[in-house]
């Protein structure tokens, strides 16, 4: 089971802060605008690889996991196939460029898992419904 949960931030106004390293630079849309990013709620987990730390974000609507490049080569094995079609959540469509192996520790946890590498991923790496599937992932509201 892995359970990701965001502590509330000193400032009144902000209930949940967003943790993504690039949120703000690589929206998933061109034309897209950002009226409050910090006060959207951000499940995210931190990933444990051999070669550093990497913070994802849990998406049950994505079908899949996604991964940057970077990400793919600093921390997985890439393995390039077939480009393939993925439709975004604002009905934009863009092509993957292959797809990339993971191991990695959530806590005492060890998950393996594929991610398609996808440019311009607006984070890091998204894990999908596949990997919330395949995991056994469990979402508790109830906790703090």
């Amino acid at each position: 089971m892995v359970m990701a949960v965001q502590s509330a931030t000193e400032d009144s106004e902000i209930a949940v802060e967003n943790h993504l390293s690039r949120y703000n630079t690589h929206p998933t849309s061109n034309n897209v605008k950002r009226i409050c990013p910090d006060k959207i709620p951000t499940p995210t987990v931190e990933l444990e690889f051999r070669s550093g730390f990497v913070t994802a974000l849990l998406d049950s609507q994505a079908q899949k996991s996604y991964v940057s490049p970077t990400i793919a080569h600093t921390h997985g094995k890439p393995q390039y196939g077939q480009p393939t079609h993925v439709r975004m959540a604002d009905g934009h469509t863009t092509l993957t460029s292959g797809t990339a192996g993971f191991e990695a520790r959530i806590g005492d946890l060890t998950v393996n898992f594929t991610a398609a590498i996808l440019e311009n991923l607006y984070c890091d790496m998204l894990l999908g419904h596949d990997f919330l599937v395949n995991n056994e992932v469990t979402w508790d509201y109830t906790t703090s």
